[in-house]
């Protein structure tokens, strides 16, 4: 099967899909990173920022800066914890829950373009596959992060 080239393939469609995305979010002054935070939000309105970056295997710097920007620019709203003055419940806008529809057709359309050839089988049998990869990637990573003693916002909740 050429398993060695697996994660070059997978690179290159998630590279495309960034710059796609990127031209679609131009307009609304939002990066790739941002419609990925933006969806989640979407589903997980009130979670904190620790929660969001474990969740998404996504290293928390990189979430503060995006989630500073997207503040400014008026889509998420962060409120500090009453319990706990350090954290902050995130949550999307007006601005942001009208940007949601957007990013979901934007992706819709992508995703629809890639698989257009792809039987329908194969599409239903495709997404199961990917995502146990995933998850498989997630569970590595962290037992190299828990044998290091690190925590970089890594999947495990």
């Amino acid at each position: 099967m050429g398993i060695t080239v697996l994660g070059k393939y997978i690179s290159i469609i998630s590279r495309r899909e960034q710059k796609y995305l990127n031209a679609v979010m131009q307009p609304y002054g939002l990066g790739f990173s941002s419609y990925n935070f933006m969806l989640f939000l979407a589903k997980n309105e009130g979670c904190t920022q620790k929660e969001l970056c474990r969740s998404m295997g996504i290293d928390e710097a990189v979430a503060t800066r995006s989630m500073k920007k997207m503040e400014r620019e008026g889509y998420v709203r962060r409120i500090r914890s009453e319990q706990d003055s350090r954290k902050y419940a995130l949550y999307l806008t007006e601005k942001g829950q009208e940007l949601i529809p957007v990013i979901r057709a934007a992706l819709e359309a992508w995703w629809d373009k890639i698989l257009q050839d792809f039987p329908q089988e194969q599409q239903e049998y495709l997404l199961p596959l990917i995502k146990h990869m995933s998850e498989n990637a997630v569970s590595v990573s962290d037992d190299m992060t828990e044998e290091r003693g690190e925590d970089h916002g890594s999947g495990k909740e």
